[in-house]
């Protein structure tokens, strides 16, 4: 096992700036865990999480509090796409870090290289773009015989403005020199927030410790489990797994795998407010206001149809769209949000996402409803 000590700072300041920029506060990621967990791991953590949410905060303002709001550039890479949904919202410089989330200790400009690097050898490789989340593209590599639509017309299928497309299909036709703009964009923001972690790794050590106890009998597979109650996209025998604490971006949890040549290393970076009790099994139970938005997520015949053909087998967008006789980007759309909510899960077969039903979570959502309409009304 693998502990990065330090935190990435190329990551950290794009998360800060993100969230800066979009005035995203980190009061209420907190108030989010505290409703969705069980009432004894609030008790238990309440204090370390509130301490922690304020210390990002200050350290926030400090670093960020002089940026100009209106820099047209900041907001070109940092502002939130439109048409997506609070909990999976990105921006530009989300696309462009490739979903490639890495523990490690180096500079600013070693990890921009790391990054060119990816770009370079994925470039040439026939992607194809499965959906877009709060990381950024979610992507798979084409078998050779498949039919690929153009990449102006996989993007079209994506969830946010046309706006927003655009800029990502500029992303993917000059990406070193954006690249190079956002490292130099970034830099003094990043200089800036390496001068004041000092306060927040010294809260975190907490987190490293326990996430080491953990994985001191736990498997990858098994975390993903325990935590999402969900399989591994890519599951895969690794030689070593590599542990860092993702402080800006606090509720997120991002796995990425590396090839090297003593064998695979999975790369995990834990949000500074994730902790292990925070599994699948100790979330609480959902209130009325996340039922009425569920059922608007699932209220449709299409929507319906789609996991009622998710259950029968496992299958991917565009076989849906044939066989429902639908546009494809409409059907992404769907299964996206159907994801969002916890209804569907991932899985890589023959080089594509295919997605499944998870049946438990259906049932889960009937019982939290008749739990509600049975519950005695609070005088």
């Amino acid at each position: 096992m693998i502990i990065c000590q330090k935190p990435v700072i190329f990551l950290e300041t794009i998360s800060m700036l993100y969230n800066y920029v979009n005035k995203i506060s980190y009061s209420d990621m907190l108030r989010q865990i505290q409703r969705r967990f069980a009432q004894h791991i609030v008790d238990r953590d309440g204090k370390f999480l509130v301490q922690l949410a304020e210390a990002l905060e200050r350290v926030s303002g400090q670093v960020c509090g002089d940026l100009d709001g209106q820099n047209p550039r900041l907001n070109y890479f940092f502002r939130t796409f439109s048409g997506m949904s609070s909990s999976s919202s990105c921006c530009l410089a989300h696309v462009m870090l490739l979903g490639y989330y890495v523990c490690s200790e180096d500079n600013l400009d070693h990890y921009r290289e790391e990054l060119r690097k990816y770009y370079l050898e994925s470039k040439d490789k026939r992607l194809r773009i499965e959906g877009i989340d709060s990381f950024g593209l979610i992507w798979s590599v084409a078998d050779p015989g498949d039919d690929l639509p153009p990449l102006s017309q996989q993007l079209r299928r994506l969830p946010c403005a046309p706006e927003n497309r655009r800029q990502i299909q500029e992303v993917f036709s000059g990406y070193e020199a954006l690249l190079e703009e956002l490292t130099e964009l970034i830099r003094p923001v990043a200089e800036r927030l390496q001068q004041n972690l000092q306060e927040l790794q010294r809260l975190t050590a907490r987190c490293v410790s326990e996430w080491v106890l953990y994985f001191g009998n736990q498997t990858v597979e098994s975390f993903v489990r325990d935590m999402f109650d969900s399989t591994l996209l890519f599951p895969a025998e690794s030689d070593d797994i590599q542990i860092g604490i993702w402080l800006f971006n606090c509720k997120s949890v991002q796995i990425h795998r590396i090839e090297g040549e003593r064998g695979s290393v999975q790369s995990i970076l834990i949000g500074s407010m994730v902790l292990p009790e925070m599994s699948a099994k100790n979330r609480s139970k959902l209130d009325r206001d996340m039922i009425c938005g569920i059922l608007r997520t699932m209220g449709s015949p299409d929507k319906l149809e789609v996991l009622h053909r998710c259950a029968q087998a496992p299958t991917y967008a565009q076989k849906l769209a044939k066989e429902m006789n639908m546009n494809s980007g409409t059907v992404s759309r769907i299964l996206y949000n159907l994801n969002e909510w916890g209804f569907l899960e991932k899985e890589l077969m023959d080089g594509r996402i295919h997605y499944r039903t998870k049946l438990d979570a259906v049932e889960e959502l009937w019982k939290s409803l008749l739990a509600y309409l049975a519950e005695p009304e609070q005088q």
